[in-house]
């Protein structure tokens, strides 16, 4: 089967951004775009809902980074975001290429967005973020909360994914498909190791690859099991 396509729009700093945005999202949608996606950095969750609106696909925040903002925050408009566009959210943590994130502040963004967009009572204690009883009113439509993706190709992020995430995006310009074979073989093999069906573990590539390159790509991609290509021009 092959692989669904995302779009990450680019949301620019002009006054006319808005009308970009949206201009983008619908000539993604009228290419058969099934997703439209965010940066986190500036401020997407109004337009993200401002989208749903607009376009009948799923919506999702990518780039999601350890402490650009507060995790209890974020977590409250995230599951805002998934009830007001009827639970078309997903959420991908990590900076994609080059991304030095700390694998374990990785892990605690997927406690602290996971546990408290189930609506709570949340307890946690951490170094990014603490709660005690907290509740996130209303909780997310989906249950227990939207996917969240784990993005970033090192090996302690890909082994985190495993373990923990809803799926995994293997993110760079993998125009060689040998290389992504590689890295979804080493993922197979830490879901295992987790005790987890890979099957059960949705995954995908972020990349700046153009349009006019996916198609004879994605062929190929999926047959290491991608479902989600998530393209993210610029990058």
């Amino acid at each position: 089967m092959a692989p669904e396509l995302g779009v990450v729009l680019d949301p620019g700093s002009s006054p006319g951004a808005w009308r970009r945005v949206r201009e983008q999202a619908e000539r993604a949608v009228d290419a058969g775009a099934a997703s439209v996606w965010l940066p986190e950095a500036g401020d997407p969750v109004p337009v993200l809902a401002a989208l749903s609106q607009l376009v009948d696909v799923r919506l999702g925040m990518a780039g999601v980074a350890v402490g650009r903002r507060p995790l209890t925050v974020l977590a409250k408009e995230l599951a805002g975001l998934d009830v007001i566009s009827h639970g078309r959210l997903e959420v991908a943590v990590g900076g994609g290429p080059g991304s030095s994130a700390d694998p374990a502040d990785v892990a605690e963004v997927l406690d602290v967005l996971g546990g408290l967009m189930a609506g709570g009572p949340f307890d946690y204690s951490g170094r990014l973020a603490s709660a005690r009883g907290a509740r996130c009113l209303p909780p997310s439509t989906q249950r227990p909360h939207p996917p969240l993706w784990i993005a970033g190709s090192s090996q302690a992020l890909v082994e985190l994914a495993a373990a923990r995430a809803d799926g995994w995006l293997a993110a760079g310009d993998y125009g060689d498909s040998d290389r992504l074979a590689v890295l979804t073989r080493h993922f197979d093999a830490a879901c295992g190791r987790a005790g987890r069906d890979p099957a059960d573990v949705r995954r995908g590539v972020l990349t700046p690859a153009p349009w006019d390159r996916l198609t004879a790509e994605t062929e190929r991609w999926a047959e290491s099991g991608v479902s989600l290509v998530l393209v993210a021009p610029g990058r």
